[in-house]
């Protein structure tokens, strides 16, 4: 065949793409922790009262 090992090579690495996607999208369903990152990111968002400006006395 033309390609020889080239062309099963090329399947192999398309699989393990798609291996390597499927993961991903378990691990963002299933990541137990992204929760905790809305949380930090809505902590994040909240502005902060500016603190008082250091007096300067010359």
């Amino acid at each position: 065949t033309a390609g020889g090992t080239t062309s099963t090579d090329a399947y192999k690495s398309l699989a393990i793409v798609g291996a390597w996607i499927v993961a991903g999208l378990l691990w963002v369903a299933f990541n137990p922790n992204k929760r905790h990152a809305r949380v930090v990111v809505a902590d994040r968002k909240k502005v902060e009262a500016p603190a008082a400006k250091p007096v300067v006395r010359v």
